[in-house]
């Protein structure tokens, strides 16, 4: 129908954590194990029209359904 617009929309996410882990020992002692770094994750909303136009945006942290409608 004229006047209408189809909206196609997606949202990923990445999970970027560090899971190295080092380890340092003076001699003659057992080896002692740092934790792994936790990073926040990625999360990155994306939206198409049919009439062509196109919305994007990064966002830093846990997404959930708030952040998720906030950004609709």
């Amino acid at each position: 129908e004229q006047g209408k617009v189809i909206v196609n929309w997606d949202e990923t996410s990445w999970n970027t954590s560090s899971n190295r882990s080092y380890s340092w020992a003076v001699k003659g002692r057992h080896n002692r194990r740092s934790h792994g770094r936790k990073i926040n994750n990625l999360t990155m909303f994306h939206a198409v029209c049919s009439d062509g136009r196109q919305y994007f945006q990064f966002l830093s942290g846990n997404n959930n359904t708030w952040t998720t409608i906030s950004w609709l």
